[in-house]
């Protein structure tokens, strides 16, 4: 972690409202401009993100919002992030927006393995759209990988992403409003039973949506518990590649 930063005294508002389930820390505002407050008990995952040169990397390729390293103690670190211009939400985007989002979440969950890091949500609330391009704006959902974890958000990601785009493109394009409604992205089971009957014949739709609902509904009382399955890092990476078919020219192409 970089030493020798310049203390600044400034006022420390409440949480901003999106930052309220997140332990390692919260962003607030101050003086018009946003922060980033990261807590000590993020400070060796916030390490290993820079000095792994995942950080670097993200940055550079404009996949992960820049930010500056402005106070720093032993309670606590300030990062003043690029700042934003216009926000918007999800329910707001349209299907290639979506799409994009989407993609860039799992091309930097991709990266991240290869730090040894993993993404360990994949809300669509952690993207924004940057000059034209979608960045991750969270940098405190990277966490350290383990050999045979598995990918926690994966349940999320399909929520917040492959669920919207597989009903606006088989039911009807403006069926991302739901997420209006589903904050947590649109249920499984609810995309399950409103997709076609034809979707039960796409390998990739039906393992990723169809079984992935039905497992869900079977197991939710210990779905995504402490009591997660052993998961080869070759095979982690497999799966996230499967998943980035939402590309366009590739045979699930959305």
């Amino acid at each position: 972690m970089r030493t020798g930063i310049t203390t600044l005294k400034m006022k420390i508002s409440h949480k901003h409202l999106s930052s309220f389930r997140d332990p390692s820390g919260y962003i607030f505002v101050d003086e018009g401009m946003v922060y980033r407050r990261v807590n000590a008990s993020y400070f060796d995952k916030f390490t290993k993100l820079n000095d792994s040169g995942l950080y670097h990397k993200l940055a550079q390729a404009g996949d992960l919002i820049t930010h500056e390293i402005i106070e720093h103690n032993e309670s606590y670190l300030i990062i003043k992030p690029e700042q934003l211009g216009l926000i918007t939400y999800p329910y707001e985007w349209s299907f290639s927006q979506i799409k994009d989002a989407a993609l860039l979440t799992l091309r930097v969950h991709l990266n991240a393995l290869d730090h040894d890091m993993i993404l360990k949500d994949a809300t669509a609330f952690n993207v924004q759209f940057h000059h034209g391009k979608p960045v991750f704006i969270d940098t405190l959902s990277f966490d350290f990988y383990q050999e045979g974890d598995p990918w926690v958000a994966y349940g999320q990601f399909c929520r917040h992403f492959l669920a919207p785009l597989l009903l606006m493109k088989y039911i009807a394009p403006d069926l991302n409003k739901l997420q209006v409604s589903y904050l947590d992205g649109v249920p499984l089971e609810t995309a399950s039973r409103m997709l076609p009957l034809k979707t039960h014949f796409s390998p990739f739709i039906k393992t990723n949506i169809h079984m992935h609902a039905k497992a869900f509904a079977k197991h939710k009382d210990t779905f995504e518990t402490d009591k997660k399955p052993h998961l080869a890092k070759k095979t982690h990476q497999n799966i996230v590649t499967n998943l980035m078919q939402l590309h366009p020219g590739s045979e699930t192409d959305l």
